[in-house]
C-alpha cells in the first residue's frame, strides 16, 4: 500500500497497480480499479432543489403569515439554514467496465490529485517487452515476469 485516505463514507487505499475503495461499516462495498481503467474524473457542484424549496417555503411562512413572533422567527431561521446548507459538491470517478460512476465526497480531492500524478507516471513509463507490464526506467527486470529487458 502506497497511500491511504479516509472520508466520511469511503476508505481509499492506493497500491502500485490499483486503487481500492471501501464503503460502509456494517454492510461493506469494496471497489477495485486499475489506474489504467479510470477513464475520467468529474467534479460536481450542485444545489439541492428540494432543500431550497422547503427552506424558501419556511422563510416565506415566517415572513408573511401572522403567527407568534417566536414561531415566525424560528421558521425564518430554519428556512434560511436549509437554503444555505443546500449546496453540495462531490467527485465522480468513472471506471471502465462499471455502468455507474463511483460518487466520492469532496474531501477526497487530495486523493484525486495523487491519482492523476501517479497515472501520468504510469502512462509514460516503459512497458515490458514480454508481458506488457508497467516498468520503471531504472529497473532492468520486469516486476511481473522477472525477465531482463536488455
Amino acid at each position: 500500500m502506497l497511500r491511504k485516505w479516509t472520508s466520511s463514507e469511503w476508505d481509499v487505499f492506493a497500491t502500485n497497480n490499483r486503487i481500492i475503495l471501501r464503503k460502509g461499516v456494517i454492510g461493506k462495498q469494496i471497489v477495485e480499479a486499475s489506474y489504467a481503467h479510470i477513464s475520467s474524473i468529474e467534479y460536481k457542484s450542485f444545489w439541492s432543489a428540494r432543500q431550497i424549496t422547503v427552506g424558501l417555503i419556511l422563510v416565506f411562512i415566517g415572513i408573511l403569515f401572522p403567527l407568534e413572533f417566536m414561531i415566525r422567527a424560528g421558521l425564518f431561521i430554519v428556512g434560511l439554514i436549509l437554503v444555505l446548507l443546500s449546496h453540495r459538491s462531490g467527485i465522480k470517478l468513472h471506471v471502465v467496465g462499471r455502468p455507474d460512476p463511483i460518487s466520492l465526497s469532496a474531501d477526497l480531492e487530495p486523493m484525486i490529485k495523487w491519482i492523476r500524478q501517479y497515472k501520468q507516471q504510469i502512462a509514460f513509463s516503459p512497458k515490458c517487452k514480454f508481458c506488457g507490464a508497467d516498468m520503471f526506467e531504472e529497473t532492468l527486470f520486469c516486476p511481473q515476469c522477472k525477465k531482463a529487458q536488455r
